[in-house]
């Protein structure tokens, strides 16, 4: 058996949190998973240049490899805070800078990415499941986009008190057998 590649996008500022915790966990147990921690990324927003309509590829450049570990994945995790009912800034344009995804397959009609199995990691101070199933559904609609159908999502609130984090293993696991070829 050897494991695919997983691109796990992190979007937590806090090395020693949860949502890292998370990841360096599920990089350990994947062996290989590749992390991008956004806040560590100088990712410029996305101006509506329009330059990806007619290119496969943004004009800024910031984002090129980013693109490419993409392309090669085979698992796509998104993992991260929730912050004010969202994706904190950071994140939320790196996937905003996913734009010549859907020019290439929504406006060109172009082939789509290789076919990615998604996974989304969400933790919050307060208890608001409702908030899950927005960023989920929102998620959904991008992946759609990037050829990529999620799976499950595994939500943990309250982490301002005492949060339950006994569901971690389990979903590592199953993110490790979802991506593993025999």
């Amino acid at each position: 058996m050897s494991s695919s590649n997983i691109l796990v996008l992190n979007g937590s500022p806090r090395n020693g949190g949860i949502v890292a915790g998370f990841a360096a966990e599920l990089q350990e147990a994947a062996k290989g998973a590749a992390i991008i921690n956004a806040y560590q990324q100088d990712i410029s927003p996305c101006t509506d240049c329009r330059y990806c309509k007619s290119h496969n590829e943004c004009i800024i450049p910031d984002m090129n490899d980013i693109y490419d570990m993409l392309e090669q994945a085979d698992a796509f995790v998104v993992a991260s805070p929730v912050y004010n009912g969202g994706l904190p800034a950071p994140l939320k344009c790196i996937i905003d800078r996913l734009q010549p995804y859907y020019y290439r397959r929504v406006v060109r009609r172009e082939p789509k990415l290789k076919p990615k199995t998604g996974f989304l990691f969400l933790c919050s101070g307060q208890h608001h499941p409702e908030t899950a199933k927005h960023i989920e559904f929102w998620l959904n609609r991008l992946g759609t986009v990037i050829n990529t159908q999620f799976k499950d999502t595994l939500y943990i609130g309250n982490t301002d008190n005492a949060a339950d984090l006994s569901g971690i293993p389990e979903f590592i696991q199953m993110i490790k057998e979802a991506t593993t070829h025999e």
